[in-house]
């Protein structure tokens, strides 16, 4: 049986959240450099989505949509990634739109 993958506890979440305002920061400090390359492509991808960078989105072939699909599983484990689908990944844009205000 495939292993599912858990839901982040509220701690972990706001550890995420911390860690993604950092890398928006140092984004907006130093520019982009050898962060593309150093981070994945899921992490690349989020940072831009959270600095309203389309310029790096477009070069990766993402959109919002594509980023709050990969961001759901990570943020709500499989079933609530799975939940969150059908209602266009309505608890994820909202996750990150409260991300996006903190930085």
């Amino acid at each position: 049986m495939a292993q599912r993958i858990p839901a982040k506890s509220p701690g972990d979440l706001v550890e995420l959240r911390e860690d993604l305002i950092a890398r928006c920061h140092l984004v907006r400090e130093r520019g982009w450099g050898s962060f593309i390359a150093a981070w994945s492509t899921g992490y690349v991808v989020v940072v831009a989505y959270l600095l309203r960078d389309t310029h790096v989105m477009d070069d990766l072939g993402e959109d919002a949509e594509s980023v709050c699909a990969r961001w759901a599983f990570d943020l709500f484990g499989f079933v609530g990634g799975e939940a969150d689908r059908p209602n266009g990944w309505g608890r994820t844009a909202a996750w990150l739109a409260e991300t996006q205000a903190a930085i």
